[in-house]
């Protein structure tokens, strides 16, 4: 299962340099890990923020597969 400091630090990595232009103009409602053998993906659900409101759109982001 994707735990521990190395999942944290990788997501924590892929949100601030990969994905830093989406989590700046979106709000991350939740996250979650899909688990496949080996290597695990995280999963954000995330909202839009227009005019300092918070919309729905289905937006989700799927990260690249962390391997421990």
């Amino acid at each position: 299962m994707a735990r521990g400091e190395d999942s944290v630090e990788f997501i924590e990595r892929q949100i601030n340099d990969n994905y830093s232009a989406i989590m700046k103009k979106h709000l991350m409602e939740r996250m979650y890990w899909i688990e496949d053998g080996e290597e695990a993906r995280g999963v954000a659900i995330l909202h839009e923020i227009i005019d300092d409101k918070i919309y729905n759109n289905n937006l989700i982001c799927l990260f690249p597969p962390f391997i421990e």
